[in-house]
C-alpha cells in the first residue's frame, strides 16, 4: 500500500499527463482538421476543373490517401489511453447514438452533394468542396463527444 504522499504523487502526475495530452490535442486537432478540409476541397474542386476522367480520379485517390495517412499518422502519433471508463458507458446502446450521427452526417453530405450537382449552379463540386471543408470539421467534433469520456474523480 502506498503511502498517503505517495498516492497524492501519483495522482499530481497521472493529472500532469492528463494535462499534458490534453494540450497536444487542442494543438494537433485543428491542424489535421484543417489538412482535412483543404484535401476534401481539393478533391471537389478538381472535379470542376479537371476535364479527363482519369486526371479527376487520381486527384480524388492522392487526396483521400492524403487524409487517410494524416488521419492514421495522428493516431500513431497519439495512441489509446488506457482510462477507466464506466462499462455501462459502452457496448451497442451507448454506440447507437455515435453511429446514427455517422450515418446521419454521410448522408447529410452525399444529400448536399447530389443536390448542389442537379442544381444548376456553375460550379456545383468547388461549392460542395467549400460546403464539406466547413462541415467536416465540426462534425468530427460533434462526434468526437459522443464518445464515451472517463469519469473524473474528485
Amino acid at each position: 500500500m502506498p503511502t498517503p504522499d505517495e498516492a497524492a504523487a501519483a495522482l499530481a502526475e497521472l493529472e500532469a499527463g492528463q494535462r499534458a495530452v490534453a494540450t497536444a490535442e487542442a494543438r494537433g486537432l485543428p491542424v489535421l482538421l484543417t489538412a482535412c478540409s483543404m484535401f476534401v476541397l481539393a478533391d471537389y474542386a478538381a472535379k470542376d476543373v479537371l476535364a479527363g476522367r482519369r486526371a479527376r480520379w487520381a486527384v480524388s485517390a492522392i487526396c483521400q490517401l492524403a487524409t487517410l495517412s494524416l488521419v492514421l499518422l495522428d493516431l500513431d502519433r497519439t495512441p489509446v489511453q488506457p482510462v477507466s471508463v464506466d462499462p455501462a458507458d459502452l457496448g451497442p446502446r451507448a454506440a447507437a447514438p455515435f453511429i446514427a450521427a455517422i450515418v446521419g452526417c454521410a448522408l447529410a453530405e452525399r444529400v448536399l452533394v447530389v443536390g448542389l450537382r442537379c442544381s444548376g449552379v456553375r460550379r456545383p463540386n468547388t461549392l460542395a468542396g467549400v460546403a464539406l471543408a466547413l462541415a467536416r470539421p465540426v462534425a468530427y467534433l460533434g462526434i468526437q463527444r459522443l464518445l464515451p469520456r472517463p469519469g473524473h474523480h474528485g
